[in-house]
């Protein structure tokens, strides 16, 4: 069973699925793996495979949070959020969007694997696209309440200079103010 579905700028999917383990560990917990597209955009996955987002704006690179569990899955009522990272791979894709590069990464939480495939191409260097496995590699059902995909907190600057995120807010006014504003904290 496939559950997709499109965030704004951000392909997702889910797959649960069962099979038996066979990855072989390569990489190590205190490592980083990193997904990075044309020098703007870069995901940062950590050895409990928690990511955060970092964007190269004006020259300067903007951490946009901090290393969180972006991915999670909710077994028996259960949040499982930290996956020992096992491998990774990153090898070359064309598809019809195009050139790019998709990175493979895999960890563990007892008896569930996750394996997160990004792609980031040379067409839409702004923008990765995920897709999130879910595999039960144990013998026993594993009832699945739900997940969460690219869960990201931003940290926002306070420096009306600094700020790094704008939102579209049209309407129709007599005085006709500005549609697009720069986000304040508490933004909702």
């Amino acid at each position: 069973m496939r559950f997709n579905y499109v965030p704004m700028l951000v392909y997702a999917g889910v797959n649960v699925s069962r099979q038996p383990v066979k990855t072989p560990m390569d990489a190590s917990k205190s490592d980083r793996t990193t997904v990075a597209g044309k020098n703007i955009i870069r995901i940062e996955f950590d050895g409990s495979m928690h990511s955060r987002v970092v964007a190269s704006l004006a020259g300067r690179e903007r951490v946009m949070g901090d290393l969180t569990p972006s991915e999670i899955i909710r077994i028996s009522g259960n949040d499982i959020t930290d996956f020992s990272l096992q491998r990774r791979r990153s090898e070359p894709v064309r598809d019809r969007l195009g050139s790019g590069t998709r990175t493979v990464i895999t960890g563990t939480a007892s008896s569930l694997r996750k394996t997160v495939a990004v792609i980031v191409y040379d067409r839409f260097p702004r923008m990765a696209f995920f897709d999130v496995e879910y595999t039960n590699t144990g013998m026993s059902d594993l009832p699945v309440n739900g997940w969460t995909n690219q869960h990201y907190s931003i940290s926002a600057s306070t420096s009306a200079a600094q700020r790094a995120f704008w939102s579209y807010q049209s309407g129709c006014y007599e005085k006709r103010p500005d549609w697009v504003l720069p986000l304040k904290p508490g933004f909702h």
